[in-house]
């Protein structure tokens, strides 16, 4: 005689579940550019973000890398300031930044771009 098939056991939880606020660790950015006190800018390796310091308008999703077409580094002179513009594959123009005439912001921006252009991929 065979012994009767037995009912498959109830699942049970794991003894120690991974809490929520380990899953939802935020990623560190990659650079934050400080332009203003108010509006910092972000860079994560899939987007670039606007990041309001005083809470009084929300952050907001500049641009997301896939979107991003080309980078463009502007050197700029004594008469204009250097920037970095980001070509949106829709064809749309997106100024990120601009520092005043120096050296240093020269050198830093052209990093930035450089930095923005690698993730691209």
């Amino acid at each position: 005689m065979e012994p009767e098939p037995r009912p498959d056991p109830e699942p049970q939880p794991s003894p120690n579940p991974i809490p929520d606020s380990e899953l939802q660790k935020e990623e560190r950015p990659l650079k934050i550019i400080a332009a203003s006190t108010v509006r910092p800018v972000w860079i994560f390796k899939d987007r670039i973000e606007v990041r309001h310091a005083k809470g009084k308008e929300p952050d907001r999703v500049v641009a997301r890398m896939r979107d991003i077409a080309y980078v463009q580094f502007q050197k700029g002179s004594v008469w204009k300031n250097p920037c970095i513009n980001l070509f949106m594959k829709d064809g749309k123009k997106i100024p990120l930044i601009y520092a005043m005439y120096s050296s240093k912001a020269k050198r830093e921006l052209e990093e930035i771009a450089a930095l923005i252009q690698s993730c691209l991929g």
